[in-house]
């Protein structure tokens, strides 16, 4: 088993945009992109601690799933829990 590689959260997503833009050219119709990303999209997501706040990171997950036109399943499922 190999140990964990830390990687920082901007570079990995953007490693993964690049990949998945140079491959759009391919079927990527099942695609399935999954992980614990470490980030709250919406408001909603966030409960007790600090106030929820957009961060850098946030918004360029969101500007890579918008790009890649992947949806959050567990969002569109369940509109408001």
């Amino acid at each position: 088993m190999l140990p964990p590689i830390t990687v920082n959260k901007l570079t990995l997503s953007n490693l993964l945009f690049k990949k998945i833009h140079v491959e759009s050219a391919t079927d990527s119709s099942n695609l399935i992109v999954a992980g614990d990303w470490n980030a709250t999209l919406n408001s909603i997501d966030k409960k007790g601690g600090l106030a929820w706040k957009e961060t850098k990171y946030r918004n360029l997950l969101v500007y890579f799933m918008e790009a890649a036109n992947l949806i959050d399943i567990y969002r569109k499922i369940h509109l408001k829990k």
